[in-house]
């Protein structure tokens, strides 16, 4: 955890190693400088006890970075400290988002299985009106070329003559 201690002011007064290494700054650059250097939006109505907050950190060489940020109030006498606890939150961000990824590909792929079933159903149903007409023009080609060959395909073939003996075709 990353410790900077600041005077009412925002004037930095310490820094512990961890907060060095986050920032990227000795303790001797930044002493006496204003802890907006660190963290632009310190001052943006951050109240000393308040529940910790997230805002942008800013590296030594200007990158920047989300911060976890809880301000203390501290007394020394007639002085009043700010003691200000930052970490790092690039990795836990980093993490979210892989997962908010990986659930917007879950959803996609429902989505995809919902359709491609879809898909197959009206397939299907073209399948089968397929072989209907396939077996409706092959009953009607045999009730017409039966004759001609010789066969009585509306008996043997089919069944479908009716009590008359007229041939139909559906």
């Amino acid at each position: 955890m990353a410790l900077i201690t600041a005077d009412e002011q925002g004037m930095i007064e310490s820094v512990n190693p961890e907060a060095e290494r986050l920032f990227g700054h000795d303790a001797g650059e930044v002493a006496g400088r204003d802890i907006a250097m660190l963290m632009p939006a310190f001052r943006d109505g951050l109240a000393p006890g308040g529940a910790p907050r997230e805002l942008v950190g800013r590296r030594k060489g200007g990158e920047e970075f989300p911060v976890d940020l809880s301000v203390s109030e501290m007394r020394l006498g007639d002085r009043r400290l700010l003691i200000a606890s930052a970490r790092d939150l690039t990795d836990r961000k980093k993490a979210e988002a892989r997962l908010n990824q990986a659930q917007k590909m879950e959803t996609v792929g429902q989505l995809v299985g919902g359709v491609a079933h879809d898909f197959n159903n009206l397939l299907m149903a073209m399948q089968l009106v397929r072989r209907q007409n396939i077996w409706r023009n092959s009953r009607r080609r045999l009730a017409e070329c039966g004759p001609r060959l010789g066969i009585d395909v509306r008996r043997r073939a089919c069944g479908a003559a009716s009590a008359d003996g007229r041939w139909s075709v559906a």
